[in-house]
C-alpha cells in the first residue's frame, strides 16, 4: 500500500528512490540509507501543497542490503526533512525522532513503513546506488557486501577524497 500522510493530509508520490552511503568512523562502518521522494500537488485548506521528503537513516555495522529486511529502527536514527510548497511559500520541517520498518525486498525495490510526528509513509522505493570514500574495494567488501552492485564503478576526485559510486544490478 502506498501512503504518504503529512498532518493528516494524503499526498500522491511522484517518484521515490534510495541511495546508500558507506563511511567509516571510529573504526566502525556506517551505512546511511538516503530515501528521497517528491509528491504531487494536492489541495489542502484551499492551498495548493506539494514538495519532497529527504530521509537519512544511519545504521551501524550493516553488512548487506538484505540485512535490512524485517528490521525496525526507532528513535533518533537520522533525520526526516519535509519540504513543502504551500501556495507558493516553501516551508521545511525536520523530524529526528521517528521509526522505520523495512518490510521486504523485491529485486531493486525496498518496501518500508515510516512513522513520525504528523507523518506516515508506506511505500516501496527503487534502490539506485551506493557511494563511499573508502579507499579500496577490498576494504569495503570486508564491511559491506557488494553482491547487489555492478563491478563497474564511477569514481570522482573531490579535494583529497576519491568518491566511488556503485550501481544496483
Amino acid at each position: 500500500m502506498k501512503v504518504l500522510k503529512i498532518n493528516n493530509y494524503e499526498f500522491e508520490i511522484k517518484f521515490s528512490e534510495i541511495n546508500f552511503r558507506q563511511r567509516n568512523y571510529n573504526g566502525k562502518s556506517y551505512i546511511t540509507v538516503n530515501l528521497t521522494n517528491e509528491f504531487f500537488p494536492t489541495l489542502v485548506r484551499n492551498n495548493i501543497v506539494y514538495g519532497s521528503c529527504d530521509i537519512k537513516i544511519d545504521l551501524e555495522e550493516l553488512k548487506s542490503i538484505d540485512d535490512l529486511v524485517g528490521k525496525e529502527y526507532h528513535g533518533q536514527i537520522g533525520t526526516l526533512n519535509i519540504s513543502v510548497n504551500n501556495d507558493g511559500i516553501w516551508e521545511t520541517n525536520a523530524i529526528e525522532d521517528f521509526s522505520v520498518k523495512f518490510i521486504k525486498r523485491e529485486n531493486k525495490n525496498l518496501f518500508f513503513q515510516m512513522i513520525g510526528k504528523d507523518f506516515i509513509y508506506e511505500d516501496s522505493s527503487r534502490m539506485i546506488s551506493l557511494y563511499t570514500t573508502s579507499t579500496s574495494k577490498e576494504e569495503l567488501e570486508k564491511k559491506f557486501s557488494l553482491k547487489d552492485f555492478y563491478k563497474q564503478t564511477i569514481q570522482r576526485e573531490i579535494g583529497k577524497s576519491v568518491i566511488t559510486k556503485y550501481f544496483i544490478k
